[in-house]
């Protein structure tokens, strides 16, 4: 199926769009502490902790969580990744 040039740019605003929330509800998500830090343990071949993990989840859309593949490029491009790393 060949689109259009109008159905093009549409699908390429809705994407551009879609971006754009995501970046909105991204920052709102951090000034409002919604961001979770999990830890997940590391261990050696003998079962021995040896460090962890930081895994940054964003609960959301009626409790599924947004994958971090997801917001993580978005909060770099946007600046935001610094203060949700610190």
């Amino acid at each position: 199926m060949t689109l259009s040039k109008r159905e093009f740019k549409f699908e390429v605003q809705s994407v551009i769009d879609a971006r754009a929330e995501m970046k909105a509800a991204l920052r709102t998500a951090f000034h409002h502490g919604e961001l979770r830090l999990f830890y997940q343990p590391q261990v050696d071949v003998q079962g021995c902790l040896i460090g962890a993990e930081a895994l940054l989840r964003w609960p959301q859309r009626e409790g599924q969580p947004i994958s971090p593949a997801e917001f993580i490029p978005l909060a770099e491009e946007s600046g935001l990744i610094i203060p949700i790393g610190q």
